[in-house]
């Protein structure tokens, strides 16, 4: 069967078909489950059916806040990454119903709960991953406006995603060049009705403005009127944000900053956040507490010196607060001042090496979370010295300060080990973006990014 058709079978532009897929393909899990499965001891029809409508909501809604929801160009997550949220928002959801069972002095046997969770976990991964290999293969196809640096910069950038295709480049008077691959399209030599056809014969789904400022009439005209023909038009810092997940700073000026709210969402995100955090810091904290002794002795056996490392960094609203980590470097690294860590530092011992790469040496960071100092996700702190120099050469550096810092983070997931200012601007922009989507859904998904994170060893 040709791509393009079995693409078309996963496509649902208003999710509308994920959604029933979802709540049959549950629905069927929990009663088939309960129906063939030899250990069950419920057997009232009405009653299962009851159980299974309640287990294929609940589900369904659970796996959209883990983030998956309707694979498309804009669905974030890696094969390795659906994975991990199918199969948390699946135990979740599975949990949640056995939590509601208890109530009725009701459980699953072990059995009847083993094939529930393989069969749901089944029906929701594989039609999606499949829907990954096949949809990624149509490219969308966008038009640049106009020609010159700033589409030039985009096409470079669009090179690291494979499912955008720069198939046409709008000019006019301003930016003069010669005709490129066929690819460009004259906005003053052709009539409006002949830019359409050749959008639509190019097969042209959005157009992304790259300059705005000072249009001729002609070709605003022209392109305020083509989203009526079906094809959408963004500008380049909103395609950017959109598709790129990140806030470009070159458009991220006065104009910018005060078309958006000055501080994320409202304090119920807040406090929604500072509620997760307790519950799972909470949690990993009395789970990892057996482990801290083991490594406090490990770190004085490898090396001199104490075994937790405590460095002022700056917090929420620029406020200073004392980071705690289990020391992964020699001891004094830091007598001559903070300095980046690069890869194969010479100050990390072989020791603090391993509880890098597995981040065990940012346990104490917990004890951060509990107090108040940090939250689960978040910016990254960054000590008082290196802050107060991206502070005075990164625009909009101090944005930062307006949530609480994190033990992972946007930047941290997209960006690799930042060690110099030009790594800390680019960081920069992931931590805009987070900021102005703050919500707990996200930080979900932050969390959900981090765990292939962890088991690549990456920072």
């Amino acid at each position: 069967m040709p791509p393009q058709i079995v693409s078309s079978i996963f496509e649902s532009r208003n999710g509308h078909r994920w959604i029933f897929w979802d709540l049959l393909a549950c629905f069927l899990s929990l009663f088939l489950a309960m129906t063939f499965t030899p250990a069950n001891t419920l057997t009232f029809l009405g009653l299962k059916v009851s159980i299974s409508i309640v287990y294929a909501v609940l589900t369904t809604v659970v796996i959209r806040l883990c983030g998956v929801s309707v694979p498309g160009k804009d669905f974030s997550y890696s094969r390795l990454e659906l994975f991990f949220a199918t199969a948390i928002g699946t135990g979740v959801s599975f949990l949640c119903l056995q939590f509601l069972g208890s109530l009725c002095y009701y459980q699953f046997a072990r059995t009847v709960t083993a094939t529930i969770l393989i069969f749901t976990f089944v029906s929701i991964f594989i039609p999606r991953l499949l829907a990954i290999e096949f949809m990624m293969v149509k490219a969308v196809k966008i038009a640049l406006y106009p020609s010159g640096p700033n589409a030039e910069a985009l096409q470079e950038r669009l090179k690291e995603k494979t499912n955008f295709e720069v198939a046409a480049v709008l000019c006019d008077s301003r930016y003069s060049g010669e005709l490129k691959d066929g690819i460009m399209i004259d906005l003053q030599e052709n009539s409006k009705d002949e830019i359409i056809k050749e959008l639509k014969n190019k097969q042209v789904e959005m157009v992304v403005l790259c300059e705005i400022k000072d249009l001729p009439q002609k070709t605003g005209k022209i392109l305020m009127d083509v989203p009526l023909y079906g094809i959408d038009i963004l500008s380049k810092g909103a395609f950017v944000e959109n598709y790129f997940r990140e806030i470009s700073l070159n458009y991220a000026n006065l104009h910018w900053m005060a078309s958006h709210r000055s501080l994320p969402g409202n304090t119920a995100i807040f406090s929604a956040k500072r509620i997760f955090d307790i519950l799972v810091a909470g949690i990993v904290f009395l789970l990892s507490l057996p482990l801290w002794p083991l490594i406090a002795l490990a770190i004085r056996i490898d090396s001199k010196g104490k075994a937790m490392f405590v460095q002022q960094r700056v917090g929420m609203y620029g406020k200073l607060f004392n980071v705690y980590k289990f020391r992964t470097m020699v001891d004094g690294a830091e007598k001559n001042g903070t300095h980046w860590t690069v890869e194969s530092d010479a100050r990390i011992t072989k020791l603090g090496s391993f509880l890098r790469k597995t981040r065990l040496d940012e346990l104490p960071q917990l004890i951060n979370i509990l107090k108040g100092n940090m939250s689960i996700v978040g910016p990254r702190p960054e000590a008082v010295k290196l802050a107060r120099m991206y502070e005075a050469q990164i625009p909009y550096y101090h944005r930062r300060y307006l949530v609480p810092p994190g033990l992972t983070g946007w930047a941290q997931i997209c960006y690799k080990y930042g060690a110099s200012v030009e790594d800390s601007r680019r960081k920069l922009e992931y931590d805009l973006y987070y900021i102005r989507h703050l919500s707990l859904l996200f930080d979900v998904q932050i969390i959900i990014k981090t765990i292939p994170s962890i088991m690549k060893g990456s920072r």
